[in-house]
């Protein structure tokens, strides 16, 4: 699985099969592992994650701007309910939002949650009628979301 660790970023040109140290400057994330990120624009987004260490789930978005180098964490509109904590869940940017589905907190969840940039608020998308474990989404066309798991107790992909 991926670790993250404190204000460290390596980045793959993957043309040349090159890995390289990436500087960075401001507030980096705590160190943390199954985390999501994704790229919007110019900025890497990450999400959620745990630190099994410190027995942490993490709920905290950050960005990481890809000109400046430099982290920062939106501001978020905590009046609206907030995603639970979370590691291993499925994740994509779709239409300027930052989606997040399932993933395990205790026990594997199965709701959806998107964070609008423009509101700076996340969004309950609701939950899907299946639990899914294990879950990866894409975003096609900024329009459609899709999903796939495993239901362990049906014993079939969903």
């Amino acid at each position: 699985s991926c670790w993250l660790a404190a204000a460290f970023l390596v980045v793959c040109q993957a043309s040349i099969q090159s890995w390289d140290g990436y500087p960075s400057h401001g507030v980096a994330p705590d160190a943390r592992s199954d985390f999501g990120m994704n790229v919007m624009g110019d900025y890497l987004v990450l999400f959620g994650g745990a630190n099994f260490e410190r027995n942490i789930l993490f709920n905290d978005i950050h960005m990481f701007d890809l000109v400046n180098r430099t982290w920062s964490s939106p501001f978020v509109d905590t009046s609206h309910p907030l995603p639970r904590p979370r590691e291993r869940f499925a994740h994509a940017v779709c239409n300027n939002m930052f989606w997040v589905f399932g993933g395990r907190e205790k026990k594997w969840l199965h709701d959806m949650w998107g964070f609008d940039f423009d509101r700076h608020e996340w969004v309950n998308g609701g939950v899907l009628p299946e639990k899914v474990e294990a879950p990866k989404m894409v975003c096609q066309e900024d329009r459609y979301l899709w999903v796939h798991g495993f239901d362990k107790e049906l014993n079939r992909q969903a």
